[in-house]
């Protein structure tokens, strides 16, 4: 629901999003930009994590974190 409302409009139609330039081959800003909605709109037990570097997969994890261990 997060990303179908952030790339989605009424009727299903697209939204327009900026993404920043991309630096070389392996840079991915779609990525950065899907994990910063994600990370800002995700409930408190559940997180999401970029990949730490390029050409890692997957680019993207989404997890629950049980903090009462």
């Amino acid at each position: 629901m997060i990303l179908r409302s952030a790339f989605y409009g009424v009727g299903a139609g697209p939204k327009p999003y900026r993404l920043r330039d991309k630096r070389n081959t392996q840079d991915d800003p779609l990525d950065e930009y899907v994990h910063r909605l994600l990370s800002r709109a995700l409930a408190g037990d559940v997180t999401c994590l970029r990949a730490p570097g390029p050409l890692i997969t997957p680019d993207l994890v989404i997890l629950f974190v049980n903090r009462q261990v």
